[in-house]
């Protein structure tokens, strides 16, 4: 069903090209340009237009990566009961960050609150089974339980 990768990778560059934010797996650019690390893939992906970079790693994070600056988002630790839905429910609340305060930008400390919204989304997500996202309330809560002990830092919603 995917077409053969020269195909693929044409059609992915093409359509990045036109987007703001792109936002793919390690899978995904692992498939689309072997033998590269994560951080050649999202430099390569940048030179194509977008103004934002997000690589997915699963367990191990996330990767945001501007024209500005690159930051490692680390997971939100939970216990997984089904993976379903966490990537839709990432790339949703990446999205819905992003729009929330659009004047901020992307650069080290809004990449920051943006992968932090994103990642405790996709959390909440795979720690109840099925696609199962979270509400606005429950990721407003799992923001501020996730704050670092003394910290006057959290990585809030904008309202």
């Amino acid at each position: 069903m995917i077409p053969p990768h020269g195909e693929s990778l044409a059609a992915f560059e093409r359509i990045a090209a036109l987007a703001n934010v792109v936002k793919l797996s390690d899978e995904d650019a692992h498939w689309l340009f072997p033998g590269r690390s994560n951080s050649q893939v999202a430099e390569h992906v940048l030179s194509l237009g977008p103004d934002l970079v997000v690589i997915t790693r699963g367990a191990l994070g996330a990767i945001l990566t501007s024209t500005d600056t690159s930051i490692t988002v680390p997971p939100v630790t939970t216990i997984v009961a089904d993976t379903i839905g966490a990537g839709d429910s990432y790339m949703a609340a990446l999205i819905f960050s992003i729009l929330s305060a659009p004047e901020a930008g992307y650069g080290a400390q809004s990449l920051e609150r943006i992968g932090a919204v994103a990642a405790a989304a996709a959390a909440i997500t795979v720690s109840r089974s099925g696609a199962n996202p979270p509400f606005l309330a429950e990721l407003e809560e799992a923001l501020i339980q996730q704050r670092p002990t003394g910290s006057s830092l959290t990585p809030s919603l904008p309202h």
